[in-house]
Order: C-alpha cells, then sequence, then structure tokens
C-alpha cells in the first residue's frame, strides 16, 4: 500500500481534503441544536442535510478500510460522537409492549382534504374519515383542518368523537388546528403570533387523571411552484437558489420564534403532556432539540427505519412527530401509516400511565 501511496499522492490528498469538508460540514449539522437560526441560519441547513452529509462520512470510512488507511478513523469518530443524532434519524425497535389500559393518538396533517385539488382527484375526506375509523385513535389531532359548507367534516368526525376543539371558528367554517377526542375536554386554548395560530392544547381527563395534549403546526417554508418544480427538475438557477434559501430562512427563524413561546408553555404547565404534529423540520434542528430537551421522541423509542412523513422527495424527511412526558406515559406501540391521501403520512402513538 506504501506503493500506491507514492504512486498516487495527489490523489490521496485529495481524498483526505475532501474527508475533513465531510467531517466539518457533520460538525456544523450537529450544532444546529444550539445555535439559534435568529443568529445564524447556516447549521440549519446543513442539519436539514445531515442524512447526505453522515452517508458521505459513512463512504469515506468504507473508502479509507478499502484503501487500507487509518484514516477511516476520522470520520468514524465524529459519527459515534454523534450518535444521539444518528438514532434521531434512523432506528429500529421490534419490541412489543402490552398494558391492560392504554390509549391511542393519530396525528395527521390532512392539507384541507385536498378541496384544493392537489392530487388532481376529488376530496380525500371520505377516506381519510375511513382511514381514522379503522384506527380507531382515542385522540386524533388534525393539522390543516376544514369545515365548510362543501364537505361538513366536522358533523362527519363528531360521529366518532364526543369532543372536539379547532383553533379557528367562524359563522360558516372552521380550519386550522383540531383535536377529537372520546374523553373530555376540561379546558383548552391556542398559542398565536401575529394573528396565526400555531399550537391547541386541549386539558383532557382520562381515567381519573388528566393530561394535556397539544397540537402544533410549525411555520412552513412555504415553497411554490418555481421551488417545488426546481427539485422535481433538479434544474437549479442563481433565482432559484436565492429563493430556496430565502424562504428556508424565513422558516427557520419563524419556527424559532413559534418553538419558544410553546416551550414557555411546557415549562409552567404542571400536567403531563402528549405534544403531536408537523414540525416543518428534521430531528437535527433547533426546532426538534428545544422540545426534546423537555420531552421524549416516540420514534426514537419504538420507531422503524427513517421514518419519513412527508409523502415527496426523500424517504428520510421525517417533519412529523409525536413527543411525551417520560415520568408519567409509557410509549406501548408506534407506527406511522402510509395512507397517499395528504403530502403527510399519519403517525400514531399508543400509551400507558406509568
Amino acid at each position: 500500500m506504501r506503493h500506491k501511496s507514492k504512486k498516487y499522492p495527489v490523489f490521496h490528498d485529495l481524498l483526505l481534503y475532501l474527508n475533513w469538508f465531510a467531517i466539518f460540514a457533520l460538525l456544523v449539522a450537529y450544532s444546529a441544536d444550539f445555535i439559534s437560526p435568529r443568529i445564524v441560519t447556516l447549521p440549519q441547513i446543513f442539519g436539514l442535510n445531515y442524512p447526505v452529509i453522515l452517508l458521505l462520512n459513512l463512504g469515506f470510512v468504507v473508502l479509507w478500510i478499502y484503501l487500507r488507511r487509518k484514516y477511516f478513523l476520522y470520520s468514524l469518530v465524529f459519527i459515534l460522537l454523534g450518535y444521539g443524532y444518528l438514532k434521531r434519524t434512523f432506528h429500529y425497535s421490534n419490541q412489543t409492549r402490552v398494558f391492560p389500559q392504554s390509549f391511542s393518538v393519530l396525528s395527521y396533517n390532512v392539507r384541507y382534504f385536498n378541496v384544493y385539488f392537489w392530487h388532481g382527484r376529488s376530496y380525500t375526506l371520505k377516506d381519510i374519515y375511513q382511514a381514522v375509523e379503522q384506527q380507531n385513535p382515542d385522540f386524533v389531532c388534525f393539522q390543516e383542518f376544514l369545515d365548510n359548507s362543501k364537505i361538513h367534516s366536522l358533523n362527519k368526525f363528531k360521529k366518532l368523537y364526543a369532543y372536539h376543539r379547532i383553533s379557528v371558528r367562524n359563522k360558516n367554517y372552521s380550519y386550522g388546528l383540531a383535536v377529537f377526542s372520546r374523553y373530555p375536554i376540561v379546558n383548552s386554548g391556542v398559542l398565536s403570533l401575529k394573528g396565526q395560530s400555531f399550537a391547541l392544547f386541549a386539558d383532557i381527563r382520562y381515567s381519573g387523571q388528566t393530561f394535556r395534549l397539544i397540537n402544533v403546526h410549525f411555520r412552513s417554508v412555504h415553497f411554490g411552484y418555481t421551488e417545488y418544480n426546481a427539485f422535481d427538475s433538479l434544474k437549479f438557477n442563481n433565482d432559484r437558489i436565492k429563493s430556496i434559501l430565502k424562504k428556508l430562512t424565513l422558516g427557520y427563524r419563524g419556527r424559532q420564534v413559534q418553538v419558544k413561546k410553546l416551550c414557555k408553555l411546557l415549562d409552567t404547565t404542571k400536567l403531563p403532556v402528549i405534544l403531536s404534529g408537523d414540525f416543518n423540520d428534521l430531528p437535527v434542528s433547533y426546532t426538534y432539540s428545544s422540545i426534546s430537551r423537555r420531552l421524549k421522541d416516540a420514534f426514537t423509542v419504538m420507531g422503524k427505519g427513517f421514518g419519513g412523513t412527508y409523502a415527496h422527495y426523500l424517504p428520510f424527511l421525517r417533519i412529523d412527530y409525536i413527543f411525551y412526558s417520560p415520568d408519567y406515559f409509557v410509549l406501548v406501540d408506534f407506527l406511522r401509516l402510509k395512507l397517499k391521501y395528504s403530502d403527510h403520512y399519519p403517525i400514531m402513538g399508543r400509551f400507558s400511565y406509568q
């Protein structure tokens, strides 16, 4: 192997420089956890690409082992140092738990039941209703819920659930965040910023105890046709790149303000909490870490694979979550349902009291 090193010194040096750049990118991604997007957004963008950066470093580990060079230790050490990040992104559990009394929470961004025909098909309310009826969860948290004179979704789900709360109610329609419950809701409230609701909480009386169920929908990046067309066609020019980066930056900063307000609620509530919803952020992000320091991510306990919840593009885009207070609840089961009625997949967790 010495002979090869002398024969191709420039090639080996170039590989080593590229390897160090991959390690640097990994460290920047790790920093997304604790550097606020209000200060700098670059770590969040690296965090968004953490799975790609991780695979790149794994590639260097394999390559250096093949070349019989000790340099494979460089990337390997930094990957292992970030094992917690790896577990957030990819996890596999085959454990099963049985509790005599448990309840289930389903979270689903239903994209307004496709009333704007994004899918090129009719309304998806019937399909989603049948899926919820089949899964039979005790509680449902909908994001992008809509009820109006055309689809009457509220009346439909009231057949399954005795109690409900919706973040925005008007005379002729309701929309936004919705919580449906089989058990009494004794208190509820909405968190909003600049008139936009991003969290709905409902205090629920279950089995002689009360817990707080929080449904969230953090700010989206609001990509339009131009940005999605760039991803679909893989054709990027300066204008498209600038537009994507600008919207990503605004999204990260907007979510930072929202999650700060939500964390104040978490820090002051005396009730056990189950929090679910559409975060619009990946597990390596400031948004995720702010919540995970207070609550347990159900996927990291009983998830399988990448657990992607965004139904387009790459399979590792896990942006929907269920968190819970680990001192009060035991996670009995967790699953992702691959239903293609929206641009998100629903997720469901089953819990029991400790």
